[in-house]
């Protein structure tokens, strides 16, 4: 509008500043989200490996912080320290969960040797010990 020549009304031009302020804030949430329900996503699809109790705790977490959070406005002077926190909660529940199926994986892998392996002691010590 100011390239036309307009005045631009006060209040448009402070809800532009607060969308300005907000929008990383909001951003980071929504990667957040997104991240957290991918996660849970992968500890529903292998749920045969009982992954989903073993990141109980922490999925309790970030639920927890979640709850926290609902009440929040985005004018609230915690909401900073909230998305940070919740940002880095998500991201260490990823990577626990991530470490985890790559454990259980490995194991799976040396539970079929020890299915198909000839039956001597060597062989059995050998893949017991990558356990």
């Amino acid at each position: 509008m100011k390239w036309l020549g307009f005045r631009v009304p006060l209040v448009i031009v402070n809800r532009a500043h607060q969308t300005n302020q907000f929008y990383p804030f909001a951003i980071s949430l929504i990667e957040s989200v997104r991240t957290y329900e991918s996660t849970c996503n992968k500890i529903d699809e292998n749920c045969r490996q009982n992954i989903g109790l073993l990141c109980a705790g922490m999925r309790r977490n970030v639920q927890f912080q979640i709850t926290e959070g609902i009440p929040l406005a985005w004018e609230s002077y915690r909401l900073g320290l909230f998305v940070q926190r919740f940002a880095e909660s998500v991201f260490q529940f990823q990577e626990k969960v991530d470490d985890l199926l790559l454990v259980t994986r490995e194991i799976d892998l040396q539970v079929k040797q020890l299915e198909t392996c000839v039956y001597l002691r060597q062989i059995f010590e050998e893949i017991l010990g990558k356990l």
